[in-house]
C-alpha cells in the first residue's frame, strides 16, 4: 500500500495571546493512514511553530510589527504545499483597566471616581445615561437626577498595547430639596398673609412636589411679624404647588415666626423663615420721553419712593440712549426703554420702574422755510447786484451812444413791485451833474445809483415770502479812444437787506465789485458793449428756528465774477425814429464760502461752500420817436426782452452741526433771473427851461411763476448837452470826443436857433 501525502491545511482566526505570541488555528488535512506534523510560519520573520493538530502557539514575535501565517502538513509521504496566509495579525501587549467599585449614592454626595490601567496609559471616561449623571473626561462626576447611572472607563491602547474598557453602574437616591428664600410677607386681610418666597435652585434630584409654609407663634426668628386678628393663639400652616402662599386663621395680638419648606419624594427640606412685613416699594417716575436726535445730554430725576434703597439706571437699547449714573447721551434714533432699579432693604424689596425715550430724527432742514429762504435770499443777492451794476454801466454806454460823454450824476428810488403792486423809479441825483469837475477832451465821469424795493413769494422748496430793498452805486470814468471806442474804468458799492414774512429771520448783504467796460461802433449802425467786473459779497445772517425758538447769527463771505457782452444795431432817421436790436450775453459765478450758525444747540446748521451759477441769453428790441416843437420836445418810446437761462443754480449743502449725518442734505437753488419776458413803454418830455420828465411803464413774466408790474417816473434837471447823437442825422461821423456832431441843426424859427447856437457855442468847452 502506496502512503498518500497531506494535502494542505486552511488557516483559521489568529488570535493574540500576548506581548509577542499568538495561537493561530486551522483545518487539518484529511487522513492519510500516518503521523501528521503541522508547522506555522509567520511572515515577516520565518519563525515557526510545529504541533499535532490545531491550534498551535507561536512565540517570540515583535509587538506592533503586523504578521501573517501559513501552515504546512508534513508526513512520511512527505509535505504539504502551504496553507493560504492568514489576516494580518498585530501582537500587541493585553492591558486591564481597573475601575473601583461604586456604591449607592446620595444625590447631595457626589463621589470620586478612581480608575487606572494596568498598561500606566491614561483612561477617559464617559457617561451612558447622560439624564441622570454627567461626567467629564477626567472624572469629575456630576448628578442630575435619581436613577440609576452607568460610567465607562475606557483604555484606548496604542501600537504595543491593546484597548481596554471596565464599566459601574450604580443607584442614584433622592434627597430632600434645599431651602426656598421667603421675599415677602404681605397682610392681604384681617388674620392673612400672603408669604412670597423664591424656590431652592437644589430639588434634590427629584421633583418637588410642593411647598408648606408655618406660622409659629413667638418662635425664635430673625425678624417678628406684628399681626392683629381675632383668633386663638397657635399654629397655623398651609400648603401650595408654588409661590405665593396664602396663610388664613393668624390670631390677633401674637408674633409669628413663617418658615417655608419645599418636599419631595425623599421628604422636606430645610425651610426658611422670616418675622418683619417686607413690602415692594412704591415706586413714581416722569413719564415717557421724546428727544430730538442731536440734543445735549440731559439728566433724569430720580424716581420718587418710600423706600431709602439707591437707584441704579440702564438703558435697554444702547445704540439709541446710553446712561452714566443719571446722565443720558442720545446716540442715534429709535426707541429704548430707561429702567431705574432700587436696591432692596431690610424693609422693602427691590424696585423697578421704567420709562420709554424716543429719539425722533432731526427734520430735513432743507424742507425749513427760513432755511431756504435764507439760502434763497444770498443767491438771490449775488445775482441782483451783478444785474443793478451792469445796469447801471449798460445805462452809461447807452447815454454815450445817444451822444452824451459829458459828466453825469443818475440816482434813483426804484420799487420793484409785486403781484399787483407796481413799481416806481426816480432819479433824485441829476442836479448834482454841475457839481463834477470839469475833465480833458474825451473823458467822462459819471455817477449812477438805484435803490429798489420789493417782494417776492419764491423762497426755496419750502414756500414764504421776504420782503428786499436793494442799493447800488457806480462812479466810473471813462474816455474816448479815436473815432469809434470808448473805454472806462467803474466801481461800485451795493446793498441789500431782506425781512421775512412773519419771522425775526433777516438777511444783510453787501457788495464791492470793480469792473472794465467798453463800446465799439462798427459804422454807422452797428455796436458792441461789454463789461466784466469782480466783486466781493458779505452776509450778515439771523435764522429763526421754530423747533428751538430761538435765532442762529452767522457771517459768510464770497467772490464773484459777472460780465455781458452785447451786440446791436441802431437805426436813426431823419424823421427822430430810433430803432435799436440788440441781443446780449449775461454771465455771474458767485462763490461763497461755507459758514456755521450759532446759538441753536442741537438744530445748528453748516453750510457748504456753495457756487452760484447764472447766465442767460437777451434778446431786445428798443425803439423811439422823437417830436420837437419850439418850447418842448417828447419822445414816446418802448421796449420788449426776452432773456433765457442758459445756467441757473446754486446747489448747496446743508448739515446739522452737533452729531451730523453721514451724508450731507442737498438744496438745489435757482436765483429769480429765469426765462422771462419783458415789455416796457414810456414817454419822455423835455422843456427848453432844462427840465425832463420820463414815465415808464413796465411788465415782466417769468417761467418760475415769478410776476411783476412796474411804473416809473424820472424827473431831471439840467442844461442841454452839447451833442445830440454818436451820428448825425445824415450819417456823419461823431467827433473824435465822442460829444455829437460838429454841425448844429435848428428846426424851429429864427430867434430860438440862434438861441440854441449860443448856447451851444457856450458849452463847447466841456467834454
Amino acid at each position: 500500500m502506496t502512503a498518500l501525502v497531506p494535502q494542505a491545511p486552511v488557516v483559521g482566526e489568529v488570535t493574540v495571546l500576548g506581548s509577542g505570541e499568538v495561537e493561530v488555528a486551522f483545518t487539518p488535512s484529511a487522513a492519510t493512514g500516518q503521523p501528521v506534523t503541522y508547522t506555522v510560519t509567520a511572515q515577516p520573520g520565518g519563525i515557526t511553530a510545529s504541533g499535532s493538530g490545531s491550534p498551535i502557539t507561536v512565540r517570540g514575535l515583535t509587538d506592533g510589527v503586523s504578521y501573517t501565517f501559513t501552515v504546512t502538513a508534513s508526513a512520511a509521504a512527505g509535505n504539504s504545499a502551504p496553507s493560504a496566509p492568514s489576516a494580518p495579525v498585530v501582537p500587541q501587549v493585553l492591558q486591564t483597566v481597573i475601575f473601583e467599585e461604586v456604591g449607592t449614592q446620595r444625590f447631595d454626595q457626589v463621589p470620586v471616581l478612581s480608575a487606572r490601567a494596568d498598561s500606566g496609559l491614561p483612561v477617559t471616561f464617559a457617561s451612558q445615561t447622560q439624564d441622570v449623571c454627567t461626567v467629564t473626561t477626567d472624572g469629575q462626576l456630576a448628578f442630575v437626577q435619581a436613577g440609576s447611572c452607568t460610567v465607562v472607563v475606557t483604555q484606548a491602547g496604542d501600537a504595543t498595547h491593546r484597548a481596554a474598557s471596565a464599566t459601574r453602574t450604580f443607584r442614584i437616591d433622592p434627597v430632600p430639596p434645599g431651602v426656598p428664600e421667603i421675599q415677602t410677607l404681605t397682610p392681604v386681610g384681617p388674620g392673612q398673609v400672603s408669604v412670597a418666597f423664591v424656590p431652592p435652585a437644589f430639588t434634590g434630584g427629584a421633583p418637588i412636589e410642593g411647598y408648606r409654609v408655618v406660622a409659629t407663634p413667638q418662635g425664635s426668628a430673625l425678624r417678628t411679624a406684628g399681626l392683629r386678628a381675632a383668633a386663638t393663639a397657635g399654629v397655623v400652616s398651609a400648603s401650595g404647588s408654588g409661590s405665593p402662599i396664602l396663610v388664613q386663621g393668624l390670631a390677633d395680638g401674637v408674633d409669628y415666626v413663617f418658615t417655608v419648606a419645599a418636599y419631595n419624594l425623599a421628604g422636606e427640606g430645610e425651610a426658611d423663615s422670616a418675622t418683619e412685613l417686607v413690602a415692594a416699594p412704591d415706586l413714581g417716575w416722569v413719564g415717557d420721553l421724546q428727544k430730538m436726535y442731536g440734543q445735549a445730554d440731559f439728566e433724569l430725576p430720580l424716581p420718587r419712593s418710600n423706600s431709602p434703597g439707591a437707584f441704579t439706571f440702564t438703558s435697554s437699547n444702547p445704540a439709541v440712549a446710553t446712561l452714566n449714573g443719571r446722565t443720558v447721551t442720545l446716540v442715534g434714533e429709535g426707541t429704548t426703554t430707561l429702567t431705574a432699579t432700587q436696591a432692596a432693604t431690610s424693609h422693602y424689596l427691590t424696585g423697578v420702574i421704567t420709562i420709554t425715550l424716543m429719539v425722533n430724527a432731526r427734520p430735513d432742514p432743507t424742507l425749513d422755510a427760513q432755511v431756504s429762504g435764507s439760502l434763497q435770499a444770498q443767491v438771490d443777492a449775488s445775482v441782483r447786484f451783478a444785474q443793478v451794476q451792469g445796469d447801471n454801466i449798460r445805462d452809461r454806454l447807452r447815454q454815450v451812444r445817444s451822444g452824451r460823454n459829458a459828466n453825469s450824476v443818475n440816482l434813483a428810488l426804484a420799487y420793484a413791485g409785486s403781484a399787483g403792486v407796481p413799481g416806481l423809479s426816480m432819479p433824485v441825483g441829476r442836479v448834482a451833474e454841475a457839481a463834477l469837475p470839469a475833465l480833458p477832451q474825451g473823458w467822462g465821469m459819471w455817477l449812477a445809483g438805484t435803490a429798489t424795493f420789493g417782494t417776492t413769494g419764491r423762497n426755496g422748496r419750502a414756500g414764504g415770502g421776504f420782503d428786499f430793498n436793494t442799493g447800488g452805486l457806480t462812479l466810473g470814468a471813462d474816455r474816448a479812444v479815436g473815432e469809434h471806442v470808448l473805454l472806462g474804468l467803474a466801481g461800485s458799492w451795493g446793498r441789500q437787506g431782506t425781512d421775512f414774512d412773519d419771522s425775526p429771520s433777516k438777511v444783510d448783504a453787501d457788495q464791492r465789485s470793480l469792473a472794465v467796460y467798453g463800446l465799439w461802433r462798427l459804422g454807422e449802425h452797428l455796436f458792441v458793449d461789454g463789461l466784466l467786473a469782480n466783486g466781493r459779497l458779505d452776509f450778515d445772517l439771523t435764522r429763526w428756528s421754530e423747533l428751538a425758538n430761538a435765532s442762529a447769527q452767522a457771517t459768510r463771505s464770497g467772490d464773484q465774477w459777472f460780465g455781458a457782452l452785447t451786440f446791436g444795431y441802431e437805426h436813426r432817421s431823419a424823421s427822430g425814429l430810433n430803432l435799436t436790436g440788440y441781443g446780449r450775453y449775461d454771465g455771474h459765478r458767485a462763490t461763497l464760502d461755507g459758514y456755521r450758525e450759532n446759538g441753536l444747540g442741537a438744530y445748528g446748521l453748516g453750510y457748504g461752500r456753495q457756487q452760484v451759477d447764472n447766465s442767460t441769453l437777451a434778446l431786445g428790441l428798443e425803439g423811439s420817436m422823437m417830436f420837437q416843437r419850439e418850447r418842448l420836445s417828447w419822445r414816446p418810446h418802448w421796449r420788449i426782452e426776452y432773456r433765457g437761462a442758459l445756467e441757473n443754480r446754486g446747489d448747496v449743502a446743508v448739515n446739522y452741526l452737533q452729531r451730523p449725518r453721514d451724508a450731507d442734505y442737498v438744496l438745489a437753488m435757482r436765483s429769480y433771473n429765469d426765462d422771462t419776458l419783458a415789455l416796457g413803454a414810456g414817454m419822455d418830455l423835455e422843456l427848453d427851461s432844462g427840465w425832463l420828465f420820463s414815465l415808464l411803464l413796465g411788465r415782466e413774466q417769468g417761467r418760475n411763476a415769478m410776476r411783476s408790474t412796474s411804473i416809473g417816473l424820472q424827473v431831471r434837471y439840467g442844461q442841454p448837452a452839447a451833442g445830440a447823437s454818436m451820428y448825425a442825422e445824415d450819417g456823419d461821423v461823431f467827433k473824435t470826443d465822442m460829444t455829437g456832431d460838429t454841425r448844429q441843426r435848428c428846426r424851429g424859427p429864427a430867434p430860438r436857433c440862434a438861441a440854441a447856437a449860443a448856447a451851444a457855442n457856450a458849452t463847447t468847452t466841456r467834454p
